[in-house]
């Protein structure tokens, strides 16, 4: 999603979106069926997402994204395959 103001300037009504994110991020027991819902194929986990759920003083779950297999790695970036 990055910048939530970005979808605010085309008019989308992000909250909900930004807090479904929030819930994939921390692993909650919906991600899930919110991975589904939003058709997501890929996840990316960098400094950046742990940023950005730190404002809100969350913490992105890295033992739920363990489930998905890594097909990209460089550093602290890696990038998770979702859907086969």
């Amino acid at each position: 999603m990055r910048y939530p103001g970005h979808l605010s300037s085309y008019g989308i009504n992000y909250g909900d979106r930004e807090n479904d994110l929030k819930k994939i991020y921390q692993g909650t027991p919906d991600a899930d069926s919110l991975l589904q819902k939003y058709k997501i194929e890929y996840i990316v986990a960098t400094p950046e997402e742990e940023y950005y759920l730190s404002q809100s003083n969350l913490k992105l779950n890295y033992d739920y994204l363990k489930k998905f297999p890594v097909i990209a790695e460089v550093g602290k970036y890696k990038l998770y395959k979702v859907k086969s």
